[in-house]
């Protein structure tokens, strides 16, 4: 049946399918007798049959339509992709008023397919970010120290940036980083994001060891790429790792962002350390990195803000 169906191109004319589609008929019934599963072959029979009455539907519809209209009074045929390849895609019908109707129609609608696309990407990207349970309603308008820190919500207002985020424990470093991330992902054409705990990055790295042949898992170079090439990066902790072949940690934290540093790509840190503090935990080079990728507005201390988790 594949092979038959095959030779009826989607340019066929009706009259020429029906032709076919009859003579198909007739010989199907003829070697009936040599098929086991007659049944099955009755089966293909009515349906073919079914798709006979349906082309002399469309044929008496075709025949009251105007010269070149091919829309059957539906004005167009509507394809949908909410992709950021093809937005929104609609063949509308020029040679009839039903036609020129639904242009005016799909333009007018075409505003709200691009908002439904962005915040259909926008919830993908959220969905596919890696950002923990427990983080991902944060938002910089409920961060809890918002009205103790104007000076940090000022500095968060301009999206697209980098930033490194330090100071003690529980000041609430992880929270404002994914409401930053999320202002970023919502106001920009950042189209990627991606969150990860530095010391599980490294452990998800050095686990490739274990997989030589890779057959079903990534390599440590499809892991780096992961993270150096996302749109947007979170790297969470940084410096919390335990240190016990430093190079290795230096260079596999300069693959990653020295790469995102090469090619201005925004990225966001955070750390119980300072950069000075970082030097000796990850190496010299890549805190260069992080300075010159951030700037100093994007350094931001947290210290002397109240521990949320005592709160």
């Amino acid at each position: 049946m594949k092979v038959i169906w095959q030779k009826l191109p989607a340019t066929t004319s009706l009259l020429a399918a029906r032709v076919v589609l009859e003579k198909l008929i007739e010989e199907m019934a003829d070697a009936a007798d040599d098929w086991r599963d007659r049944s099955h072959v009755s089966a293909r029979l009515s349906f073919i049959e079914r798709q006979l009455a349906i082309a002399a539907r469309r044929d008496a519809i075709q025949a009251t339509r105007p010269d070149g209209c091919w829309c059957l009074g539906t004005g167009g045929a509507m394809a949908v992709s909410l992709s950021p390849e093809c937005l929104v895609y609609q063949e509308t019908c020029s040679a009839c008023e039903d036609g020129q109707e639904e242009e005016a129609r799909r333009d007018a609608l075409l505003p709200e397919f691009k908002i439904a696309a962005r915040e259909m990407e926008m919830e993908r990207a959220w969905r596919m970010s890696g950002i923990p349970p427990r983080f991902q309603w944060c938002r910089l308008e409920t961060w809890p120290s918002a009205a103790n820190a104007p000076h940090v919500m000022a500095s968060l207002d301009t999206v697209r940036r980098s930033l490194f985020l330090h100071g003690p424990v529980g000041r609430g470093k992880t929270g404002l980083a994914v409401g930053y991330a999320w202002e970023c992902l919502r106001r920009t054409e950042i189209r990627s994001l991606k969150f990860v705990d530095v010391p599980d990055m490294l452990a998800a790295f050095r686990d490739t060891y274990n997989h030589p042949s890779h057959a079903d898992t990534p390599t440590e170079h499809d892991l780096i790429a992961r993270y150096a090439n996302a749109g947007l990066l979170v790297l969470d902790d940084l410096g919390a790792e335990q240190v016990k072949n430093s190079g290795w940690v230096e260079d596999r934290l300069y693959q990653v962002i020295g790469r995102r540093h090469a090619n201005e790509m925004p990225t966001v840190i955070t750390s119980n350390l300072s950069l000075q503090q970082l030097v000796d935990r990850v190496g010299e080079r890549v805190v260069e990195r992080i300075a010159e990728m951030v700037g100093p507005d994007g350094v931001i201390n947290l210290d002397g803000l109240p521990n949320l988790r005592e709160i």
